[in-house]
């Protein structure tokens, strides 16, 4: 099976272009799912020689397929949270080692070692079979320091705020929102949601974390909404009236996600999300695309 090093050292050695293009081809050989989707778009695998060339495989099919690829029994099984009426999806994750190396390193990038972290959490609306929640188990394990590293959902980290009874952490700290409002009926926009943030918890700027069950890879920002991916993750701007066109940058568009960590997956993803992908490999999260339902999952 392979390994999240395996991975690694691909991208180091061949780029991160030639290893999404060897990756492609084994799972349109071998993810039936998306096998059937690329056929069905009349693309021909052996024909796609860049990395734009690739289709992605829109992220509803998650919730009626089974999106898998290797040979064994998966390690793992996730499932999105969901709102009451929704399909949730489920992702099959073959190796438990190599999500959490995948995260790991990730992590690492952006923070350094979680060795120097203490973990606080802020998470009541996840639930067992969560990714979110299996990282950040994993992550626990890792954070015996003393840096105050706090990780809430974002309405979960703005009630604490509003109550009062939040205390503000220590000079240093890092608080880290992951996820969005579901399941509460006010909107707020980010700048305003960050100053309260900052005011109550006492830090300067409130970092972000954009993953999703279907993904064994992650984004960080550390202030602005502005994300970086890790580096077994790059992110494209589709056009919203025509998704399998390219968008130009600093437009708004559907993210597409390329996720190498996701071997035994699908590591091409077309999301519901709607953002602005800029030339540096950075992007925004804007919010949910209208309709969120991707055109071409009746195809399968």
């Amino acid at each position: 099976m392979i390994r999240f090093s395996d991975i690694s050292a691909n991208i180091i050695s061949g780029g991160f272009e030639s290893t999404a293009l060897e990756i492609f081809r084994f799972q349109a050989s071998n993810c039936e799912p998306y096998r059937r989707y690329i056929q069905l778009l009349g693309v021909n695998a052996n024909e796609v020689i860049s990395l734009d060339k690739i289709p992605f495989l829109p992220i509803e099919i998650f919730r009626s397929h089974r999106v898998y690829c290797a040979n064994s029994n998966a390690q793992l099984i996730f499932n999105s949270s969901g709102t009451t009426g929704d399909d949730t999806s489920t992702h099959y994750v073959a190796s438990a080692e190599l999500y959490t190396d995948s995260f790991l390193a990730g992590f690492k990038q952006f923070y350094g070692t979680a060795s120097q972290y203490k973990l606080k959490t802020l998470l009541p609306s996840y639930r067992e079979g969560s990714s979110l929640l299996y990282m950040i188990r994993e992550l626990e394990k890792q954070c015996i320091g003393n840096r105050v590293m706090l990780i809430g959902v974002t309405f979960a980290l703005l009630e604490a705020a509003r109550s009062g009874q939040c205390e503000r952490l220590p000079s240093g700290s890092i608080v880290i929102e992951t996820g969005g409002m579901k399941g509460r009926d006010y909107q707020i926009e980010r700048s305003e949601l960050h100053r309260e943030l900052c005011d109550a918890f006492g830090v300067d700027s409130i970092h972000s974390e954009y993953g999703m069950c279907e993904l064994l890879s992650q984004a960080y920002s550390k202030g602005s909404g502005l994300f970086y991916p890790s580096s077994t993750m790059r992110v494209m701007g589709r056009r919203t009236d025509n998704p399998m066109a390219a968008a130009k940058y600093g437009e708004v568009s559907g993210l597409n996600v390329v996720d190498l960590s996701n071997y035994y997956s699908c590591s091409f993803i077309a999301t519901g999300d709607r953002g602005v992908v800029y030339d540096n490999g950075s992007f925004e999260v804007l919010g949910r695309l209208e309709g969120e339902i991707l055109r071409g999952c009746n195809m399968l």
